[in-house]
């Protein structure tokens, strides 16, 4: 299969002060595909890496910093508010970054022979380090998705339209084959990075 390239565009969330190859930060990312030099898709995500991401201080000084960031961990959160949803917790036992890909939208001539799992493996592999200990993947089939189809019209416009439920489950049959866990009452499925990708690149987008 022809390699895989996506062009980063990197912006930090968090105060910037501190070295975010050390220090704990949250980055916005946004990619775009490119497969034998056509443009493919888009992929959007988010870089989280704070000592103890599931803490009060944890979602007052990062996660509360964007909209989208803040709706994530109050899915994630679980009822009690102390933890996160199982399974996420087995996943930051030693390492308590999160990667959490919100988006792999592809053109239409470009689904069906691999290259969305090329484009994960891919994004862990430029946007994870080694403290990254869960990736997080929204499961919502982009057809199905609420409002703003605008930006993604190549994307979605040959998209099949079933029932949602119809469109999320095979979605998310596929997403497993992958080793991705479903996290019960949320739009995400979660693995380990390195079920999906062990290797890491030696310059991390988000730190260049």
């Amino acid at each position: 299969m022809t390699p895989v390239e996506i062009d980063w565009n990197c912006s930090r969330l968090d105060d910037c002060e501190g070295d975010p190859t050390v220090d704990e930060c949250l980055f916005n990312l946004q990619g775009v595909v490119n497969v034998a030099g056509k443009r493919a898709g888009l992929v959007e995500a988010h870089y989280l890496y704070v000592h103890e991401p599931e803490a009060d201080y944890a979602f007052l000084e990062f996660w509360d910093l964007d909209a989208l960031a803040c709706e994530i961990y109050e899915e994630i959160i679980a009822p009690s508010g102390e933890t996160f949803r199982h399974p996420i917790p087995e996943f930051l036992d030693f390492t308590t970054g999160i990667l959490c890909i919100h988006l792999i939208a592809l053109r239409p001539e470009f689904r069906g022979i691999g290259i969305g799992r090329a484009v994960l493996r891919e994004t862990i592999h430029t946007c994870a380090d080694e403290r990254t200990g869960v990736v997080l993947l929204d499961s919502r089939p982009l057809q199905h998705r609420r409002g703003g189809y605008d930006s993604y019209d190549h994307e979605v416009r040959d998209l099949p339209w079933n029932k949602p439920a119809e469109d999320h489950q095979r979605l998310t049959s596929h997403l497993q084959s992958w080793g991705m866990h479903p996290v019960p009452r949320t739009r995400f499925l979660a693995a380990a990075a390195e079920v999906i990708e062990p290797d890491r690149a030696s310059t991390w987008a988000p730190a260049r």
